[in-house]
Formats: structure tokens, C-alpha cells, sequence
């Protein structure tokens, strides 16, 4: 068993530990079997030496050394009640509804769709198992899930318009003994002849009546969603005493979770929130790292590039109720009136069964800095940048498409993250594991979440068979 560097640095351990590795024949009793820890620590020793000697340093390039097995799991926590719009300000995540009167100054309702508790909070679980096929190639693969609860707190308020009877026979079409023939007629009139906007019930009666579904308000995992799981080879191409390199390659398949359309936060139909895209994807991180000479040794400087592409996939389309006559053309007098309000309730007839997207392209980077001068605690910072494409929807209906542009929720995306860390090995006490500590603070961005309480803890455990 074997402890390797890797994330904070954690040679720094291993350069603890070097002059504890001891020629055991010289202490061993040979009248008196060995106990079980001196078996275990001869056992482990020369492991020890050889990945001493191979001095894995770094924080983007260090692989497993040959015959070297890794198990990591981590834990990230994450809460999101805001996100970034177009100019970098923090916005609620879900939009509001204003609905204006025909006067001036009046307001019929307003819908706060996220109110004051809405938002999201949940944990991040990955599973990873690599191995070291030589010292400096490495394969992995690593099982993604997600733990998540987002609800969305819906707040409304009617407004302060004079004629409510007026508005309530126009947007309810509350027109009795007219022929079928005319444009004001509605068979559903004997049961809407009673509903009134000033009361929340009725509005969501009027958004079916419209045309699409009441907003489902709360999704909470069943356990453990699993996302895309990947696998790749790692490959440290250059190693020398200040520089290093390495690059790594993935295939992303198509395992991830997504909630039923009906209930999905991507379309705004619901809360349910996905975990991963279900996709095919590729992606590759070029990784590079610098060390100082000595007295600096003890400063490592990493710099990492990942370019990642999510092909085209077919998902299913949302079954919003069909609308009669008379809500049919006043959605068509909204589209003239009110477009904004009209694109909250598309026409999606012309839809059929299925949608098609494509997440496309996205980068990420960082630089990093970690100092340990005392070969023991090692500390880390880290500048974070990211950016998404906005994904290409593809359907019969333009109307679907506008609605999903419109509400905002998958668009291009920006990120900027400030991130500090620390770890401790347990390698000089012959224990095989690292514990890693990282906290994530988010400092900008463009369509993005903002993500609060963001930390992360990870275990590493290391064997060879």
C-alpha cells in the first residue's frame, strides 16, 4: 500500500516520512515472530521508498505509481438561491410574472415564482477508482451522483385594478348564451363562471385554462441520482525537478439522471432537477506544474486547461393540455399585447414527442498556488474560471423553442471562483489516506448559479494487490 501526491501536494508527507523508512532486519527480534504492525509497516516500506524516490511533486501532474490502486470519495456541498443575469448582478433564480392592466399604473397580478425560501441545497457524492498502469500513465473512471432538494416558494399577490369583473370575464371568457359560432364562445363557461384572479387557486386554473401545467414546486431526491459517468487515461508526459506536464482524456456516457419533462427546472415545468446532461461527451485538461528551487522548493504553482463537448441527444417533450378556442385566441391577443406574457404559455401542438439539445461546447480553468514550508500542512488557493455555451434546442415547435430561451434557466453560462484548501496525510503513521479540505467562494459570473456554502471534503485510499 502506497500513499501517492495528488491534489494538495501531498509529497510533502512523503518527504516527512523519508527518513523514517527503516532496515527492519537490523530491529527485528529473531528469537520472537513478528507482530502484525511490524509485518504491516515491513510490508509497506518498500512501496514507501520506491514512490519516494520517484519524487511525485505537484499539484495537476502526479500520477499513480505502477501497481498502485486509488479508491477517492468526496462530498461537496453546494446552495443555490440566486443566480448571475447578463451583467454579472444576482438575481432570484426563478423569474416574476407581472401582469399590467389596460390603464396606466394598474397591475393585475404579480407571481413571485421563487418568493422567500425558494432555491436549492443538496450534496455532490463522487466515487472514483484509478490505477497506475506505469509510473507516469494512469486509468480511471469515476461514478458521479447527487443528493438535491429545490422548491420554489410561488408568492402571489392580485393588483390594484378597478374593474376585477371586467378582467375576469375577458381572461376567463365568462360569456354565457353566445352561439359556438362566435369568438366569445366557451363551453367550459359552467365551470369557470366562479373563479376570480384575486384568489391564488383561480390564477393557477387560469395558467391550465391557458394552456400548460401548474408549476410543480418541490423536488427532493430519492436518494443518490447518478450522473454522466467518465473514464480516461492520465498521462504525465514531462516531469522535471521545476516543470511538469501531464494531460488527461475522457469519455462521458450517457447515464445521468433527468426528471420527467413535466416536472423539469431546465424547462420551468418544475423543480426536478437533473443530475448531469445524459449525453455522449469528450473531454480533455492539459495540466502543468512549476516548483521553485530551493529555499522555495515548498512553492508549487499549478495551471490547468479542460475543454469539454456534450454531443446531441434526444429527450422527451412536455405535454402541455390543449387549449379551446376562445384561450386560443386570447393567447394570440396576449402575443400582440403582452409578448412576454404570451411566451410563458407556448403553443406546443405542433410539437410531437420529442425535443433535441445539445449542451456543446465548454472550457474551465485554474492557477493555484500551494505553500508548505513545513513539509507537513500544505495550504492552497486557487482562481477558477468557466464558461458554457448556450445549448442548441432543436423542435417542431418555435414556440417551445422561445420558451425555453425566454425563461433563462439553460443559457450560456459564466464563472468565477476563488477556492482555499488544506489536507493532512496520515502516510507517516502508515496509514494509506489522505483527507482534503476545500472551500469554494463564488466572486462573478454571467447565467450562472451562485453557490453558497460550497465545500468539498475528500478521501483518498491507496493499495496495491
Amino acid at each position: 500500500m502506497v500513499l501517492v501526491c495528488s491534489g494538495l501536494s501531498f509529497c510533502a508527507g512523503l518527504s516527512f516520512f523519508q527518513g523514517t523508512v527503516r532496515a527492519d532486519e537490523e530491529e527485528k527480534d529473531l528469537t520472537k515472530p513478528p507482530g502484525l504492525w511490524k509485518r504491516w509497516t515491513r510490508y509497506m516500506d518498500p512501496t514507501l521508498q520506491r514512490v519516494i524516490e520517484l519524487d511525485l511533486w505537484g499539484i495537476s501532474t502526479p500520477q499513480l505509481p505502477k501497481g498502485i490502486w486509488k479508491i477517492k470519495y468526496s462530498a461537496e456541498h453546494q446552495k443555490a438561491t440566486k443566480k448571475y443575469d447578463d451583467f454579472g448582478n444576482k438575481v432570484p433564480i426563478a423569474p416574476t410574472l407581472e401582469f399590467p392592466g389596460i390603464n396606466e399604473g394598474e397591475t393585475l397580478f404579480t407571481m413571485d415564482l421563487q418568493g422567500k425560501s425558494g432555491g436549492g441545497e443538496g450534496f455532490g457524492h463522487t466515487i472514483q477508482i484509478s490505477y497506475g498502469m506505469t509510473d507516469r500513465l494512469n486509468w480511471y473512471i469515476e461514478f458521479p451522483f447527487q443528493a438535491a432538494e429545490v422548491g420554489f416558494d410561488t408568492t402571489y399577490t392580485p393588483g390594484n385594478v378597478k374593474s376585477w369583473d371586467g378582467y375576469n370575464k375577458i381572461l376567463f371568457g365568462k360569456f354565457n348564451n353566445v352561439p359556438p359560432s362566435s369568438i366569445l364562445y366557451n363551453p367550459l363557461y359552467p365551470l369557470i363562471k366562479d373563479l376570480d384572479l384575486r384568489r391564488e387557486e383561480d390564477f393557477w386554473k387560469w395558467v391550465e385554462l391557458m394552456g400548460r401545467p401548474k408549476l410543480k414546486t418541490h423536488y427532493k431526491s430519492n436518494g443518490w441520482d447518478l450522473g454522466d459517468i467518465h473514464f480516461g487515461l492520465s498521462w504525465n508526459y514531462y516531469k522535471g525537478e521545476y516543470f511538469a506536464a501531464a494531460t488527461t482524456g475522457r469519455l462521458y456516457v450517457p447515464t445521468g439522471y433527468q426528471p420527467d419533462a413535466n416536472n423539469n427546472i431546465e424547462l420551468f415545468t418544475g423543480a426536478g432537477f437533473p443530475a448531469g446532461t445524459r449525453t455522449f461527451g469528450l473531454s480533455t485538461t492539459q495540466g502543468f506544474d512549476f516548483r521553485l528551487p530551493d529555499p522555495l522548493k515548498w512553492m508549487v504553482f499549478n495551471i490547468e486547461f479542460t475543454y469539454e463537448y456534450r454531443f446531441k441527444t434526444r429527450r422527451h417533450a412536455p405535454t402541455f393540455p390543449a387549449r379551446t378556442q376562445y384561450y386560443q385566441g386570447l393567447y394570440k391577443a396576449l402575443g400582440a399585447l403582452e409578448p412576454d406574457i404570451a411566451a410563458v404559455f407556448p403553443d406546443l401542438s405542433q410539437m410531437g414527442d420529442y425535443y433535441y439539445i445539445t449542451y456543446g461546447s465548454s472550457f474551465d480553468g485554474e492557477v493555484g498556488l500551494t505553500l508548505n514550508p513545513l513539509q507537513i500542512l500544505p495550504i492552497g488557493i486557487k482562481y477558477a474560471a468557466g464558461w458554457t455555451q448556450k445549448p442548441k434546442i432543436e423542435s417542431q415547435s418555435k414556440d417551445f423553442i422561445s420558451y425555453v430561451e425566454g425563461v433563462e434557466i439553460v443559457g450560456e453560462q459564466v464563472k468565477h471562483v476563488l477556492a482555499f484548501g488544506t489536507g493532512i496525510s496520515l502516510i507517516p503513521f502508515y496509514i494509506p489516506l489522505n483527507i482534503v479540505f476545500e472551500y469554494r467562494i463564488p466572486i462573478g459570473g454571467k447565467g450562472a448559479f451562485v453557490v453558497d456554502q460550497n465545500y468539498k471534503i475528500t478521501t483518498e485510499l491507496f493499495f496495491i494487490f
